[in-house]
């Protein structure tokens, strides 16, 4: 009874994610901060890069996104028993999605990464700035300091192949919205990526680390030019869980050590939201693919 009342939960999350894959005109857009890996990480036994790459990888075909940025992606330490690093990996994997990767710092470290369905979209441009006062050149944000890393932000203008629809995706990772490299991050991204896309359609996702009501005028920096899914459209979690914070603290959803902040957003302007969606998938691991569970956006192009 027991392995049938699995099999049929099985089916039930095959079928719904194959009904998504059928529904015309519909895109399915993310965020997932995959945690990034190497010695200084502290990351062992199930979170270790390898015991969990393939849960990764996994989510982002078996819920079948169609773009997705990623953060933390390390390109600087290769894997004893592959030789690829994190973000090859992460490349080999996916082998149905191209991708746009912008590193942090310049020097091969910490990428923000958009994955995008190389059958459904073609790029026709792609670009990046530093989160600084000198956007052009990698450097740690304003009034630097103690914990003010270097941060930037990647972009692609894709086209979609059947319809001919372009738009604007960005994805990007901010220092903390209490302090104001923070908030100097949002404001510069809400005004620079706008000025970028013109009058394309924009989806903007990533880590922002701050809190929608504690760090009003980091949230506002972004919230002025673009409008957040998260509060037009309801939100569950796939395939179980009743949360609403975005970092995982690496525990199930249904955990009671599960707790943390809502620091992933996905912004956007000039589509529709239809849904929302908490990945908690975990695939019988009993510990999430990461410390931030990913995020799933249903639009339709207005």
């Amino acid at each position: 009874m027991k392995n049938t009342i699995v099999c049929f939960f099985v089916l039930m999350h095959t079928i719904s994610v194959s009904m998504w894959a059928e529904e015309n005109g519909v895109h399915r857009f993310g965020t997932f901060n995959v945690r990034y890996t190497g010695l200084n990480s502290g990351d062992i036994g199930d979170k270790n890069w390898m015991a969990r790459r393939e849960a990764v990888a996994k989510i982002v075909s078996d819920y079948d996104f169609d773009v997705i940025g990623m953060e933390e992606v390390t390109g600087s330490v290769r894997e004893y028993s592959t030789g690829r690093t994190q973000l090859e990996d992460l490349q080999f994997m996916l082998k149905d999605y191209d991708s746009w990767a912008v590193e942090r710092n310049g020097k091969h470290y910490e990428h923000n990464v958009i994955f995008f369905k190389r059958s459904r979209y073609e790029k026709i441009d792609c670009g990046k700035f530093y989160l600084n006062e000198h956007p052009e050149t990698p450097g740690p944000g304003w009034a630097a300091g103690k914990n003010v890393l270097p941060r930037v932000l990647g972009w692609v203008r894709l086209k979609d192949k059947q319809t001919g629809r372009e738009f604007m995706f960005a994805a990007t990772h901010t220092n903390y919205g209490a302090i104001e490299s923070g908030r100097q991050a949002c404001k510069l991204i809400g005004e620079r990526l706008n000025s970028i896309a013109g009058n394309l359609p924009i989806v903007l996702v990533g880590d922002f680390n701050m809190r929608r009501n504690d760090h009003a005028e980091a949230y506002m920096g972004c919230a002025s030019h673009f409008k957040d899914a998260a509060l037009l459209v309801e939100t569950s979690c796939l395939p179980r869980g009743n949360i609403r914070h975005t970092a995982s603290n690496w525990q199930p959803a249904d955990s009671p050590d599960c707790r943390g902040s809502e620091f992933d957003y996905v912004f956007f302007k000039g589509l529709t939201p239809l849904s929302r969606h908490i990945i908690t998938e975990d695939y019988g691991r009993g510990i999430a693919p990461s410390d931030h569970f990913p995020l799933l956006v249903r639009f339709k192009f207005e």
